[in-house]
């Protein structure tokens, strides 16, 4: 392969080395023949990579499922039939909420830091489900027509269960799994814990999710 690149730079070249005196004409020579060799070189590095490139196409095209990752071959995850989340949990996911405080032993969530609050549903298998929130009133129970609910925008209806307020949904599996519900609660303006007035709505302790 050498010995063909050399014939083939010394015809592209013949004509410079052939005005060079014999002296640099010596010089010229050998200095084709180590750029030839470095083309013969670099062309096997070519041919050896190519034919990898290749090897490893055809290894993909019989067992494409050997070259992906374990984890990514699993197929989606099984989610639960139901979740909770209290209002302290690290998975808390929303927009509106003043950051949680302890209220008589139990970690809250108030209401008022935006004209409503959000929160994401935590992950759960798709179907119908009983969605429960345990809202904390500043001034005695929440009842449902002080709250208005929406569930990836459309209304959601409540209903007191207990000392909670709860709505029948159904969910489907968007991408992502993202469900979301936004709460629109009243809200008043009070002294926050350092003296500054704040405004302020229920606070929510716990919510569940669980499939009926």
């Amino acid at each position: 392969m050498i010995e063909d690149e050399t014939t083939r730079l010394q015809a592209r070249l013949e004509g410079v080395l052939t005005a060079l005196d014999p002296a640099m004409r010596a010089y010229g020579d050998a200095l084709l023949a180590v750029v030839a060799g470095l083309a013969a070189e670099i062309e096997a590095l070519r041919q050896r990579l190519a034919a990898q490139a290749e090897g490893a196409a055809r290894r993909i095209r019989l067992d494409p499922l050997s070259h992906f990752d374990p984890a990514r071959r699993l197929g989606p995850a099984i989610l639960p039939a139901g979740a909770e989340l209290a209002a302290d949990d690290d998975g808390f996911l929303g927009f509106g909420w003043h950051p949680p405080e302890i209220v008589d032993g139990e970690a809250c969530r108030y209401s008022g830091a935006g004209t409503c609050a959000s929160i994401r549903l935590p992950a759960v298998a798709p179907g119908r489900v009983r969605i429960t929130l345990r809202l904390r009133g500043r001034h005695g129970h929440v009842t449902p027509e002080q709250v208005l609910a929406l569930l990836d925008g459309l209304p959601l209806s409540l209903a007191e269960s207990g000392d909670a307020l709860s709505g029948m949904a159904v969910l489907d599996a968007p991408e992502g799994g993202l469900h979301v519900l936004v709460l629109q609660l009243p809200l008043e303006t009070v002294p926050g814990p350092d003296g500054t007035p704040r405004q302020i709505g229920p606070g929510l302790t716990r919510l569940t999710v669980e499939a009926i």
